[in-house]
């Protein structure tokens, strides 16, 4: 069916200045108060029939003009089109499909440990504000951890001479280390040809790091993803020992001991982790990690922090916080750092790391990125879907398959006995489709979605709301980058490119 209306987004800044973003064209045009009302209109109503729709409201002279600029920016410009893709579909055949997880797998995530020393509030699992509790610790086997290795390399034959990533989950995994060591040196052993290739990655709370383990990671270059939200008061919020003490001063104490005796390996294979959650610092954040007075742990700019936003859906995490107050602190700071960012983008040449440009840059970059005037496909084929525990499957205690480390095992896909079940996997791919050409065909922000399968999955099933809740987060997201997008163009032009190193940047459309 045929759609009346352009396939466009219009938006508005705090002044009440209009743009449209055009999804065919891939474009952002500035437009009055006139082209905002009358544009969807443009394809269902005659000139005359919106000129005496608006006539009450503006002058006609003025609206017919506007309407002559609007068709000369479809006939000339291919812009404001009605297009949009007919289907979405997954990107390869039933058998492309078996033929990745069969022979190309890139990596696997092992989740040697349920069992946790923290119980951190905002924990899906652990914490004491979980809804969804486990029933029972369960700690890996030596004998499942290898068949799940073996596993690994069975079906990473055809990509075996590439480097891959061998991950280590819980829990805490360090509280099954033995394993972790079997793992290690049974690579080494039966696939040692093969073991150069392999980064191996622990992700840990940082609170049991000490010299034994330290020693063993240190020797055998086993990379750290290490849990640190922040300054004392932010960390102990939400990260806390069973007993309800914060565990802060215990993963500086460990990080400082590192730092003293094993510099190389610190600098150079241990990230951090920080989540940014309720009460909310996100100033004192940004000067932990980055500002003037941070932490002496991260007294180099080659420290790499990754941020990500707690996730609440469907948990009761929120239940001690007054919402309205906490969303209210939140946008303030969250304007606070952003607006930093983008001065000193404007302002300087080089932008060192902050939290704002930590959590800018990369939709600024894939705003910044985007190519022009590519052709609305009548096939649409998301790239941010893989295959289904075809990337890095994650395997759980007892040796069942889930898809990635992401949706961990909310959903089983397989086991490491009988392998993949197929028929499932297919048929999990068949009903997102489903749901994507239900809710993302007439999207406008279908070029910049990122969907994967974790949207959908909660709890051994497909989740529509919370697809629909991931999406109106992107959405809100966009507008905001498009936003901050046109302002720093309008400031200094050539900002994004200094920020992202390019050889030129490219304008655009003109004013309507």
């Amino acid at each position: 069916m045929k759609h009346k209306a352009p396939f466009i987004k219009i938006f508005c800044d705090s002044k009440k200045n209009y743009y449209i973003y055009d999804v065919n064209t891939n474009k952002l045009v500035k437009a009055n108060r006139i082209v905002k009302d009358i544009i969807d209109l443009i394809y269902s109503y005659s000139k005359e029939d919106i000129i005496d729709s608006f006539r009450d409201k503006y002058n006609p002279n003025v609206i017919a003009q506007a309407v002559d600029e609007i068709y000369s920016y479809i006939n000339k410009h291919g812009l404001f089109l009605q297009n949009r893709p007919s289907r979405i579909q997954f990107g390869l055949s039933r058998e492309e499909i078996k033929e990745k997880l069969m022979r190309e797998v890139k990596g696997i995530t092992l989740n040697v440990t349920n069992n946790c020393n923290l119980a951190c509030k905002y924990c899906p699992i652990c914490g004491d504000n979980a809804n969804t509790k486990i029933d029972h610790i369960k700690s890996m086997e030596k004998d499942v951890a290898l068949t799940a290795v073996d596993f690994f390399f069975r079906h990473s034959e055809r990509v075996r001479g590439e480097e891959k990533i061998i991950s280590f989950y819980g829990g805490e995994p360090l509280l099954n280390m033995d394993v972790i060591r079997a793992c290690v040196e049974h690579i080494k052993i039966k696939y040692n040809e093969y073991y150069k290739n392999i980064h191996f990655v622990i992700s840990t709370n940082g609170t049991l790091l000490d010299d034994d383990i330290v020693s063993y990671l240190v020797d055998n270059k086993i990379g750290l993803q290490i849990s640190l939200d922040g300054p004392e008061h932010v960390h102990n919020e939400n990260r806390l020992f069973k007993n309800g003490t914060g565990s802060f001063e215990t993963v500086i104490r460990n990080l400082e001991r590192i730092q003293k005796n094993f510099k190389d390996y610190y600098y150079n294979h241990i990230i951090f982790k920080a989540v940014i959650a309720p009460p909310y610092d996100l100033l004192g954040t940004d000067n932990f990690f980055f500002g003037s007075s941070r932490h002496r742990i991260f007294n180099s700019d080659q420290i790499e922090v990754a941020f990500n936003y707690v996730f609440t859906y469907r948990t009761n995490y929120l239940k001690h916080y007054k919402i309205s107050e906490i969303s209210k602190r939140f946008k303030e700071q969250q304007g606070i750092v952003f607006n930093d960012f983008i001065n000193k983008l404007i302002e300087r040449e080089i932008v060192k790391p902050s939290l704002g440009k930590k959590l800018m840059s990369n939709m600024l970059y894939k705003i910044y990125k985007r190519k022009y005037d590519i052709k609305m496909p009548e096939n649409w084929i998301f790239n941010s879907f893989c295959v289904p525990g075809g990337l890095k499957p994650f395997i759980d205690e007892e040796g069942k398959i889930g898809i990635c480390e992401s949706t961990g095992s909310a959903m089983s896909i397989g086991d490491i006995y009988n392998g993949y079940y197929i028929d499932k996997i297919i048929g999990l791919i068949e009903q997102v489709m489903r749901i994507c050409n239900e809710k993302c065909r007439n999207c406008w922000a279908i070029r910049f979605c990122n969907i994967c399968f974790t949207w959908l999955i909660y709890n051994d099933e497909i989740d529509k709301n919370k697809m629909n809740q991931m999406c109106r987060n992107l959405k809100r997201t966009m507008i905001n980058a498009f936003l901050w997008y046109l302002y720093i163009l309008e400031k200094k032009p050539k900002a994004l490119e200094i920020l992202f190193d390019s050889k030129h940047i490219r304008m655009e459309g003109e004013c309507l």
